[in-house]
């Protein structure tokens, strides 16, 4: 059975993480109350940053809540394996440490993927724009 499953993460910077959803095509709601996450099972779970089932094109929706510790990620991983999205969590990732990256002023300039599938950033600094 389908159900929503809470992932640690070391996501802390909620600006960030908004920016990193945003640069996935994902507008998620964002509340200081709890929101209640929905999925086809009837499974229950809450979070303060929500991403409508609708936008992933599956259905359920993916939630973040906020602790002192950082975001818990909260999803229902079979119903996101048949999203639009079956990489969601590692995209999320990905696209966070660019949005880090660019709050420090560095420029996404390309990303590769490697070998073994992970995907580097190639960043520039400011610097180095400004000289060319």
């Amino acid at each position: 059975m389908s159900h929503f499953t809470q992932v640690k993460t070391n996501i802390s910077d909620e600006p960030a993480l908004i920016t990193a959803l945003k640069a996935m095509g994902l507008n998620a709601q964002v509340s200081t109350k709890l929101i209640r996450l929905r999925n086809s099972w009837s499974s229950t779970d809450y979070a303060h940053i929500v991403v409508p089932h609708e936008q992933l094109g599956g259905s359920a929706d993916v939630g973040f809540r906020r602790s002192d510790q950082g975001l818990t990620c909260s999803a229902d991983d079979y119903e996101l394996k048949q999203s639009r999205y079956p990489e969601f969590r590692y995209n999320v990732a990905v696209e966070y440490q660019a949005a880090l990256a660019q709050q420090k002023g560095y420029q996404v300039v390309g990303r590769r993927t490697t070998a073994d599938g992970r995907i580097q950033l190639q960043l520039q600094t400011q610097e180095v724009r400004q000289r060319r």
